[in-house]
């Protein structure tokens, strides 16, 4: 008996094992010239391809230029484009416009009012130029995150060393379609603040997520903000200890609570490690963790999946030393458990800077590679298979049984004080305000209620 007991122990554990298994890698693809060109953001668009934002060095009118990539669903290149002038510009955040066009956020040295300005160009299909705009003071003012706020308004998340109350404060800025500015905010203390992050929240306000050295713990804490549809501040929090801990990424969940990811030296054994946040909807801490080697770790990029579970990418130095980092890319379960890691990279460095969950159920992640490519850093975009782990057969059934449709256009409006989720036709779980045009499920208390049609 206590042989059959052991030998279903093993059993069980070899089979959670087999099915907790990174998703295979379908292609990988460099992009760029014999300089360093580096890729900070991409998005799945609607014909299955991807558009890439970053920056170059190998091509473009200055010493440094925004780069955009469009490639196809194969990652194969169907155009490129460089935006910038004389002196330095860095793209770091794309997003398609409803019109199938571009809208990319980042800084520039070349334009502008003083010594960098928030930079936003609008393109059209092709990436060509519609119009830019900058924004800022006569000092250093840098955009690093760029979302849609509806249609036709967006919103900027950076620093500004022009206002505010310190040396550099977190900078909010708001335009419309045109680029025309709404409304600005800034945040923070005597010291120094930067937001990485800008998401949505489901009553129409913004979670900012970044740094701070005037409030905290000490040394450099991680900082959230939570706004109403203003930008006026609801509460802000701070996370980490007496090391450097900041925020790269903030997501809200399917509970309307976040998950935060970035960079800790107050947790853990090494130079460095992941940080991971997660938080009910008031920003008070449900759990941290921690996860890296001996040397450092940076995550960048954290997604709720279909399966309530969590993946996260980065890089590592741990892995393949001396030689250098790797992209880090992980799942996690509910409570921050590790189901699966997985390395990519070669003998030089490379590293995560975005990533998004594909249509198919699979990955597309960008950063950069000195591993492979033509020559100093080049863009690196990889493409997994689906994500198969946790999809139920039950939820699947219970989306297949909902004929009828109701047919909306714009944003999805779910019942408030429930427990609401938006699942695709597939199953996956999805984020109510980041759904494309298609068919969905509402899920309200455990239940599948109503089936609904997004037409744009």
């Amino acid at each position: 008996m206590k042989t059959i007991i052991y030998f279903t122990i093993i059993l069980l554990c070899f089979m959670l094992f087999a099915f907790a298994q990174a998703p295979d890698t379908l292609w990988t693809r460099t992009y760029g010239g014999p300089a360093n060109d580096m890729g900070y953001s991409v998005q799945e668009l609607n014909d299955g391809g991807f558009i890439i934002a970053g920056w170059t060095q190998s091509y473009g009118a200055g010493g440094q230029d925004v780069y955009l990539v469009k490639t196809d669903a194969s990652g194969n290149v169907q155009w490129e484009k460089t935006y910038g002038g004389q002196y330095e510009e860095m793209g770091w955040s794309v997003i398609p416009t409803i019109d199938g066009g571009y809208m990319i956020a980042g800084y520039t040295y070349s334009f502008g009012n003083g010594n960098g300005d928030m930079y936003l160009i609008r393109t059209d299909s092709l990436g060509d130029t519609l119009w830019t705009r900058t924004y800022g003071g006569d000092s250093t003012d840098l955009a690093f995150s760029l979302i849609a706020a509806s249609d036709k308004e967006f919103v900027l998340a950076g620093q500004t060393c022009t206002w505010g109350a310190g040396y550099n404060d977190v900078y909010i800025v708001k335009v419309d379609s045109m680029g025309n500015l709404i409304w600005q905010k800034t945040y923070g203390g005597p010291a120094r603040e930067s937001a990485y992050s800008i998401q949505p929240t489901y009553d129409g306000g913004y979670l900012i997520a970044g740094y701070t050295t005037s409030f905290g713990s000490g040394g450099e804490d991680a900082y959230v903000i939570r706004t109403d549809s203003n930008g006026d501040s609801l509460w802000t929090h701070t996370y980490g200890h007496s090391g450097h801990d900041l925020i790269s990424k903030a997501e809200t969940t399917s509970d309307s609570g976040y998950v935060l990811i970035g960079y800790t030296e107050s947790y853990g054994a090494s130079y460095g490690d992941y940080f991971l946040v997660r938080a009910n909807r008031n920003g008070d801490t449900l759990w941290v963790r921690n996860y890296g080697g001996e040397l450092s770790e940076w995550g960048y990029v954290i997604k709720e999946t279909a399966d309530g579970n969590y993946v996260l990418v980065g890089w590592s130095d741990s892995y393949y030393p001396p030689n250098g980092s790797n992209i880090y890319f992980m799942k996690i379960n509910q409570g921050g458990d590790t189901l699966w890691t997985k390395l990519y990279g070669g003998d030089n460095n490379d590293a995560a800077f975005d990533m998004q969950i594909t249509s198919d159920g699979g990955y597309i992640i960008v950063g950069s590679t000195e591993s492979y490519g033509a020559g100093g850093e080049d863009i690196y975009l990889i493409k997994t298979a689906p994500d198969t782990f946790g999809i139920k057969e039950k939820q699947r059934k219970a989306l297949s049984s909902h004929s009828c449709a109701t047919i909306f256009s714009g944003s999805l409006r779910l019942p408030e004080g429930e427990d609401c989720k938006v699942f695709d036709i597939t199953g996956r779980m999805v984020m109510p305000d980041k759904i494309k045009p298609g068919i969905y499920f509402i899920e309200v208390n455990g239940q599948i209620t109503k089936k609904v049609v997004k037409v744009r």
